[in-house]
């Protein structure tokens, strides 16, 4: 999992827009085309080369949240997206090919125990993004498995989250 600051900078980095996500890739690129996407999307959505305006493409298959902020407990892992960004799943592994029915892609919070959801993860994906200059989207994702169950709160990038609510999305 990724425990590094959401906002490094790098200067060293592709002319891309567009990136590409497939768990099941067999050999792990570097999410900058199509040909060589990367393996999860926490690779992606963590570089400090994904810049706001960016699309990210994410093919079918079950993905889990990687980025745990600080030294916050396993449950506080999630998705964190601070910029506006496209977020598209349900690709097939070439990406010419979307359908949420035939190329399912899940944001799922499962962890630990397969048949508790005690240890579930509080919040699948959180949406903080501050500046309001451009649009963020996300579309053809399923969310499952989160459990937004404790009365206690998280502090991430200067906000404060409650692990009460939002398990999908926390927006």
């Amino acid at each position: 999992y990724y425990t590094g600051s959401v906002n490094d900078n790098n200067t060293n980095c592709p002319a891309v827009t567009t990136w590409y996500v497939d768990v099941q890739t067999t050999i792990e690129g570097d999410g900058t085309s199509a040909a060589t996407p990367a393996k999860s999307i926490g690779a992606v959505l963590y570089s400090s080369c994904l810049k706001p305006g960016d699309t990210i493409k994410v093919a079918r298959g079950t993905y889990t949240p990687s980025y745990m902020p600080g030294t916050s407990g396993v449950r506080d892992r999630t998705f964190f997206i601070d910029k506006a960004l496209t977020f598209l799943g349900s690709y097939d592994s070439t990406f010419t090919k979307r359908d949420i029915q035939t190329y399912p892609t899940i944001l799922s919070a499962k962890n630990g125990h397969p048949m508790l959801n005690t240890d579930h993860f509080y919040h699948i994906m959180v949406w903080d993004v501050k500046d309001t200059t451009l649009e963020g989207i996300i579309d053809g994702f399923i969310f499952q498995d989160a459990n937004a169950n404790v009365n206690s709160n998280l502090v991430m990038n200067g906000s404060t989250y409650s692990r009460r609510s939002g398990g999908a999305l926390y927006v």
